[in-house]
């Protein structure tokens, strides 16, 4: 009974402590704590005669105790805490209620025990100061889930167009692959012609030829510059819409030959072109001359050199609207 009422100062304090802890000093917290843990340690460790002896003592601590806790809920009320103003109002009913149980035990007073009443009333308050916590706080995680709702929608959608831009790239880069094996062809041949070129000129004896084969230089470097413009020019091409015009296939298929003629053992191969176009066709000449030139370069790359005589046999058709290649 005794160890209970010297718990009640403690337990009191920090429930304070915890509601308005701006506005409780840890000092005088602290101060009380160790006082009433001297009382309790009296109570559980010495006699009866001992442990009854300072309860009047205790009385006065607790009504200081008490008027500090006024103190501490009437700066928490002015300063607006949430709760305050009630909780106030019920602990004043309380503190009245201890002291006249205060001064009724110690017979000052003629009146009747009111400590049971005050506990219920300051309960009743306290009751309704947590339910109106407790509904703040769930209205709170109402809105926390709400907002945690929406960023996981937008994790969700962010996912959704890291995977999108994930497959986007590794398109990019199996067309880059692509690109490099095309670019590859395309600079290959001309390059090799020109090669070609300059070992036929080191065995020409004949000097009158050397124009000939210098302009034949100067054609296939031309055309080659004109391919790595329309190369630099790629990327901007790729993202813009095709660049439509008539295509000549007659020269086109020639142009490309020219650019292999001089290409190792291509002496050895005969052209045998077939192009029947009476009518307008219409497409992309970069994207189609690449077509042109990446066949006629395999068709010269992976010639049979065991054969006698090694043959490439072009054949294009155009008519209504289509061209088919051979």
């Amino acid at each position: 009974e005794y160890i209970t009422f010297y718990l009640s100062v403690p337990v009191m304090l920090l429930f304070s402590y915890y509601l308005f802890p701006y506005e409780f000093s840890k000092k005088i917290l602290y101060a009380i704590l160790s006082v009433c843990a001297l009382f309790v340690a009296v109570g559980l460790f010495t006699s009866y005669d001992i442990f009854t002896y300072p309860r009047p003592w205790y009385q006065a601590i607790m009504l200081l105790a008490a008027f500090y806790g006024l103190y501490v809920y009437a700066k928490a009320a002015k300063n607006r805490r949430p709760g305050s103003k009630l909780f106030f109002l019920g602990f004043i009913v309380f503190i009245v209620t201890i002291a006249n149980d205060i001064l009724y035990a110690n017979l000052i007073i003629n009146s009747v025990p009111l400590f049971y009443v005050g506990l219920f009333l300051f309960a009743i308050i306290l009751s309704i100061l947590l339910s109106e916590q407790f509904g703040k706080t769930f209205t709170d995680l109402q809105v926390v889930n709400a907002s945690l709702h929406k960023a996981n929608e937008e994790l969700g959608s962010m996912n959704n167009e890291i995977n999108e831009k994930n497959s986007a790239l590794k398109k990019i880069n199996d067309e880059m692959d692509s690109f490099v094996a095309r670019t590859s062809h395309d600079l290959r041949a001309p390059l090799a012609s020109v090669l070609g070129l300059i070992n036929v000129v080191r065995e020409e004896k004949n000097t009158d030829r050397f124009n000939t084969y210098f302009s034949l230089q100067e054609e296939i470097l031309n055309r080659m510059n004109s391919l790595i413009k329309n190369l630099m020019n790629f990327s901007v091409n790729k993202k813009s819409e095709l660049n439509l015009k008539e295509i000549d296939f007659k020269k086109m298929v020639y142009d490309s030959l020219k650019d292999h003629a001089f290409i190792n053992n291509t002496h050895r191969i005969q052209n045998n072109v077939s192009i029947v176009q009476d009518e307008i066709f219409i497409s992309d000449p970069v994207r189609l001359t690449m077509i042109i030139n990446n066949l006629i370069s395999n068709a010269v790359k992976y010639a049979d050199p065991k054969k006698e005589s090694n043959e490439i046999f072009i054949k294009i058709i155009v008519q209504n609207k289509m061209a088919t290649i051979e």
